[in-house]
């Protein structure tokens, strides 16, 4: 295993969530509310409210992800995260069922993942850029919306969200993945290098979306990396730039970093991290941040101490740094429709795992209702959005 990451990181709050803000965080707002309808949500988010909620990008960085948004619909959807929670924040409470939670903020097919931690191979959320505290619906229900617009197959989507609703209720009802999809690590790590890489430096072009660094940047990562404890004994062998035009980071920089240690070479990913996109909706709690990635790795993970992942202050701004070669997941459009269900199995059953104490005092059949119905909502009002987007230049 790459123990790169398994030095003076820590548990940082590893006595306290982080939180700031009231105390009712967990207090049930509604047990039995009919699913949101179109005609209260008013008109479908459009460019200018989309670009409100992404104020950390320049006008050309948002031009290049408005226009690879426009992709499909299901691409438009997870490419504004934050606008989703941002459409949602006036809805009443009254109109909402559970308790606001730990939410995974971006819940989308395609942010579940496996990870090499120091406890073992997990699958598990992967994606922490928009996590924090949000009503554990509205997380639900972006869940099964994307599955709508990713893959239009109703049955596809209720069975998911049976097992869904049914792991709320008893955690024996929850799927494990299918251990002959677990990568093998040292396949990842010799593909990864092999693909990126050749004779100790970083392949630069259009085939692997890499470019050099201007000198000013590689000099602040350089010096970001050699002061950080937590980054171990470790030599940089090549910087370089990662271009990314689609998901809810498109627009914010990458960076990449060769690094050898006396475990393993590796590819490290210094990700700009911006506004979490729960932040734009209702909530009454906030993580704080120095305590953020430690709080979400126990949460998500249930792992004490896995030392991959924080926060490094670069380029006055912060990025998020993680290991790209210690985590995989699978190809979801290279899967039969079987193992696609069961895999969507899986990923409900962590999301019901994560949301189970905000559902504690919700009967299942309301609860059933109201997702199927909001997802159904708002899996068209996206569609929608996009729609007309694509009229827009």
């Amino acid at each position: 295993m790459f123990t790169l990451f398994l030095g003076a990181g820590g548990c940082a709050g590893a006595h306290g969530d982080g939180a700031s803000g009231s105390d009712n965080s967990l207090e049930v707002t509604s047990a039995d509310p009919g699913p949101l309808t179109a005609a209260e949500l008013g008109a479908v988010p459009d460019r200018l409210r989309l670009r409100a909620t992404n104020p950390e990008l320049d006008d050309a960085a948002f031009e290049l992800k408005w226009q690879a948004a426009k992709k499909d619909a299901f691409s438009f959807f997870r490419s504004f995260d934050a606008g989703y929670h941002a459409d949602l924040a006036g809805v009443p409470a009254s109109r909402v069922p559970g308790a606001e939670t730990l939410c995974v903020g971006d819940a989308h097919p395609e942010n579940f993942g496996f990870m090499k931690l120091p406890s073992g191979t997990r699958f598990a959320i992967n994606d922490f850029d928009d996590a924090g505290y949000c009503p554990a619906a509205f997380d639900a229900a972006r869940f099964f919306a994307a599955l709508t617009l990713a893959y239009g197959n109703e049955a596809l989507t209720q069975r998911a969200l049976e097992r869904y609703v049914d792991s709320l209720k008893d955690a024996s009802k929850a799927r494990s993945i299918d251990s002959d999809l677990e990568p093998s690590w040292k396949k990842k790590r010799e593909k990864g290098l092999a693909k990126y890489t050749k004779d100790g430096a970083f392949v630069l072009g259009d085939a692997t979306d890499l470019s050099a660094p201007d000198p000013a940047e590689r000099a602040a990562t350089l010096s970001a990396i050699a002061a950080d404890a937590r980054l171990g004994n470790v030599t940089v062998k090549d910087i370089a730039d990662y271009a990314r035009t689609t998901g809810g980071s498109s627009g914010l920089r990458r960076i990449w970093v060769l690094v050898d240690s006396s475990s393993a070479r590796s590819i490290l990913e210094l990700k700009e991290l911006a506004s979490p996109g729960v932040t734009w909706g209702r909530h009454t709690r906030t993580l704080e941040p120095s305590v953020r990635f430690e709080t979400l790795k126990r949460t998500f993970w249930k792992d004490a101490d896995p030392g991959d992942v924080f926060d490094v202050s670069l380029l006055g701004t912060h990025f998020m740094l993680r290991d790209r070669l210690l985590r995989d997941a699978p190809d979801l459009a290279e899967l039969d429709s079987d193992d696609l269900a069961e895999v969507l199995d899986v990923e409900a059953s962590q999301l019901a795992l994560l949301h189970a104490s905000a559902f504690a005092d919700v009967k299942k059949g309301p609860l059933r209702t109201w997702l199927l119905g909001t997802a159904r909502t708002l899996a068209t009002r996206w569609k929608d959005a996009w729609n007309a987007a694509r009229t827009v230049r």
